[in-house]
């Protein structure tokens, strides 16, 4: 009688134990990791596509910000401003966002990783991005190449901590989706 109560405590334990979330609950697990994610994206990408509106290709394809003196700055500045300041709260938004989700099957590897990224973009944007916007907003008069190379070194910079991070995510991405056996969308991150 007692190996029978032990052997059923047991096989409960390792039912329990053995007993992966489903597919369908691990993949709403990663789109409410990735939705805070994708949102700083989006922002980032609002706040390029007008830093970019102000830049040109030279001959060579380098980037050179473009000033123009009969254009007036203000309403420009106003604007990129605006994005750079919506950038840095969904910044801020997410990142509370994701640490109040809780861990998955007793795992936080997705989500502590885009909590990292979401880390390094605070960074960024309270530094390069912010020396970024310093500068595009210097008057044409006033503008020298000096600018242009410290223009072309941030987004380096940049791009070479972001690459470092988004790597980072997107690989525990598809061992998270592999690990619980369900398909990543083609534009999932």
């Amino acid at each position: 009688m007692k190996s029978a109560s032990k052997f059923i405590l047991l096989l409960a334990i390792l039912l329990s134990v053995s007993c992966k979330p489903s597919p369908q609950k691990a993949e709403d697990y990663y789109d409410q990791i990735s939705l805070p994610v994708k949102n700083v994206l989006v922002k980032e990408d609002k706040l390029i596509q007008i830093i970019n509106a102000d830049t040109v290709k030279d001959k060579k394809g380098a980037s050179i910000l473009k000033k123009l003196e009969s254009e007036p700055s203000f309403g420009k500045h106003k604007e990129l401003d605006l994005a750079y300041n919506n950038f840095k709260m969904q910044i801020t938004t997410s990142l509370n966002t994701l640490k109040q989700i809780p861990d998955f099957d007793n795992k936080a590897v997705l989500k502590n990783t885009a909590i990292a990224l979401l880390n390094t973009y605070d960074s960024i944007a309270q530094n390069e991005y912010a020396q970024l916007i310093t500068i595009t907003k210097i008057p044409a008069s006033q503008y020298t190449n000096a600018n242009d190379d410290k223009l072309l070194e941030l987004t380096e910079i940049i791009d070479n901590k972001l690459q470092v991070r988004i790597s980072a995510f997107t690989k525990e991405v598809k061992l998270f989706a592999a690990d619980y056996k369900f398909k990543l969308a083609k534009d999932s991150i």
